[in-house]
């Protein structure tokens, strides 16, 4: 007996060491973070999502009265009624919450590693008894805590939904449980990405340039082959593959999954069975890469350092001695003067984020400009002919609207990339400045705060550069076609400015108030959904009307461009701009105030007084 009790203890020994590790390291890593003030939004933002849940509950059962003019002075609201609302707020929940989870999971572990690199607390626990798996997973417990935490609390508003009916127990425990898996698996590719890199920027660049064509390539990629008749080479079975790791499109597939005959679904191709065995191995297959690479990656990136500044100060000695063409001084013109003014100039030359993510997201926006421009190539001559015929103030057929419908898909993806772009691209420039210790000598030169924040905020535009160049290629042929309205492009011209302004202007004033990378990711990421996703919600509650879609800003910025065309005889499209112009007004303020207030204690923030 004492014998059989030997061997069990020497077998759990390890897996209750491992354990163990975990906690420790876990528990280091929280307590480290409760210190910030992200770690304080984060509960803010949980209780926020419980208040939501509840709210939408609540508003559900009070709207169910107006729907049946025989029910409105009832006391009980009809049972078909109640079930449609419990099913429309679970499955705008479940849609929040993998939302979430691609957008946080990997930027919360993204600095995991690359920041105590940072830090240069890396040492310590490279040299510790630790294993690279423990402490992995120690890390990814401690920063998805919180994330986690959302799925939690769900559950009991879940069971109570559930006792109305409409929900399936089933189906409600493989959400939750499929929610976990999708939140490891987004996890560990920030954790793989921190692994590999060396600053926490750098990995992040890395595991967003990941996400976004894990997510967007299987999208989008079907549908230009069909549209362009290109062969497939194989690729449908792989694309459906990759299709599987996207939580938007999978999550609200399981009832069907568990209720439908397999005929009668889109994804009969795979079972469910299988759906979560691959789900629920990858996630740990991709911590296992990552615990494996953490010290060789760690012992390579640290002896890269000295080699990294050779190989660059060879390259600034070989930019120097390249030869240039005569080209004529056209300096003393304002345009170009104000180019060279030595803040603008510095952050000109500014490269944010590492190679690696610099060629990802180049070779994201080669093939987006690729494809739009196959596209616009593709309808340009049946629009040039409808041109010919009638003119340009002729009536339009499917040939110009249907460029026109390009022109405006064009739009609204460039204005919701840029909304996040250029808001962490300006808080990003000023927190480079700090962790590169390179503030406190900006702030002894004699530029004044206007100065300094104008130079990021064109930094921020500078970068970005071939995107606008591309947006306003495809206004100006749609508009030389007579596809848009010169009016409409101006309209479109002045929301642009006033949301680009104030996306930056918060992200200076975010970068502002912030030390590390990490801390202004999570923050651009939680504005970026107050702004798309809450601030839309809260306004239909208050003003009951479709029109209060206009509140976001990709919908605002892409209908701005149909102004003075036919459609704005459609009463949703008329009364849409007109309060979309009245909340324009209300961004332009904001931006003001913000701008004011940066401004008024940019000089009591930095120490500058």
């Amino acid at each position: 007996m004492s014998q059989n009790h030997g061997k069990l203890k020497r077998l759990l020994h390890a897996p209750v060491r491992i354990l163990d590790e975990i906690r420790l390291v876990a528990a280091w890593d929280m307590t480290r973070q409760a210190r910030r003030p992200s770690f304080f939004l984060m509960r803010v933002a949980l209780a926020g999502f419980i208040a939501f849940q509840v709210t939408m509950l609540w508003w559900g059962q009070i709207e169910e009265r107006r729907w049946n003019s025989d029910a409105q002075n009832a006391a009980v609201i009809p049972i078909t009624q109640l079930i449609y609302a419990v099913e429309r707020i679970f499955s705008g929940t479940v849609l929040a919450m993998s939302v979430g989870l691609v957008l946080f999971c990997p930027a919360l572990t993204s600095g995991s590693i690359a920041g105590d690199r940072e830090r240069k607390i890396w040492h310590d626990l490279a040299n510790s008894p630790l294993s690279g798996w423990s402490i992995l997973m120690g890390k990814m417990v401690a920063r998805l805590a919180t994330v986690f935490a959302w799925i939690l609390v769900a559950m009991p508003l879940w069971a109570l939904l559930s006792l109305v009916g409409g929900l399936d127990p089933l189906a409600i425990s493989l959400i939750m449980l499929g929610l976990f898996l999708y939140g490891w698996i987004y996890a560990a590719l920030g954790l793989l990405a921190s692994v590999v890199t060396k600053r926490s920027r750098d990995a992040l660049g890395l595991v967003t340039s990941v996400v976004c064509l894990l997510i967007f390539v299987p999208l989008v990629a079907p549908e230009i082959i069909r549209g362009f008749k290109l062969p497939t080479f194989g690729l449908e079975d792989p694309l459906e593959y990759v299709m599987l790791f996207n939580p938007v499109m999978t999550m609200h597939e399981v009832p069907r999954w568990i209720n439908e005959p397999p005929a009668t679904r889109g994804n009969a191709w795979i079972s469910l069975p299988r759906f979560f065995l691959l789900i629920g191995l990858t996630g740990p297959l991709l911590t296992l890469l990552a615990g494996l690479l953490l010290r060789p990656m760690g012992r390579r990136l640290d002896s890269a350092g000295s080699a990294d500044r050779a190989v660059r100060t060879g390259s600034e000695q070989t930019r120097k001695r390249r030869f240039r063409l005569p080209w004529p001084d056209f300096s003393g013109i304002w345009p170009i003067r104000l180019l060279h003014e030595p803040m603008i100039m510095k952050e000109r030359r500014v490269r944010s984020g590492s190679r690696l993510t610099r060629n990802l997201r180049r070779l994201a926006l080669g093939l987006y400009f690729v494809v739009t421009l196959g596209m616009l190539l593709s309808y340009l001559p049946d629009a040039f002919f409808e041109w010919l015929q009638v003119g340009y103030y002729g009536t339009r057929s499917s040939a110009r609207n249907t460029l026109m419908s390009v022109v405006l898909g064009v739009t609204g993806t460039t204005a919701a990339v840029l909304h996040y772009a250029l808001m962490l691209d300006a808080a990003g420039r000023v927190v480079m400045e700090k962790e590169q210790d390179t503030w406190t000598t900006l702030l002894a030169t004699t530029l004044t705060p206007r100065e300094i924040l104008a130079g990021k905020a064109f930094g921020a535009f500078w970068s970005w550069r071939w995107a606008f160049f591309h947006l306003l290629f495809f206004w100006f042929v749609a508009t030389i076609l007579g596809a848009i309205n010169p009016l409409g492009v101006f309209c479109a011209v002045v929301v642009w400015s006033i949301q680009l302004a104030f996306v930056t202007v918060l992200g200076l004033r975010i970068g502002m108030n912030s030390t590390t990378h990490a801390g202004i990711v999570s923050k651009c990421i939680g504005m970026y959904l107050i702004l798309n996703i809450a601030l839309p919600v809260i306004s239909a509650y208050f003003i009951r009307d479709e029109f209060s879609l206009f509140t976001q800003p990709s919908i605002m910025a892409t209908s701005a461009i149909v102004v003075g065309d036919q459609s704005t005889s459609n009463r949703f499209v008329r009364d849409g701009l007109a309060f979309g112009v009245l909340w324009e007004f209300v961004l332009l303020v904001i931006t003001g105030t913000i701008l004011f207030e940066i401004l008024a204690t940019f000089d009591r923030k930095t120490g500058r007084e």
